[in-house]
């Protein structure tokens, strides 16, 4: 378990923390697969993200089908 000071420090640095991992990724992505491989899989992540979310919005799709499909 972490102290109330390791909370805090982790709280206060999350976005900092949380980007340096993201571009330590996304440089070992460009090493190892190349540029457009890597723009491909960052293409292909934010689609699923987006799918994802539109799929987890019950009242959306709910929506969409009532407007579009018929009541």
């Amino acid at each position: 378990m972490l102290s109330d000071q390791d909370q805090q420090f982790l709280r206060k640095h999350r976005t900092g923390i949380f980007f340096g991992a993201a571009f330590v990724v996304l440089g070992i992505l460009f090493m190892t697969l190349g540029f457009l491989k890597t723009i491909f899989v960052i293409f292909l992540a934010a689609v699923g993200w987006g799918v994802g979310r539109v799929a987890g919005d019950k009242e959306l799709v709910r929506r969409f089908l009532n407007n579009y499909l018929g009541k």
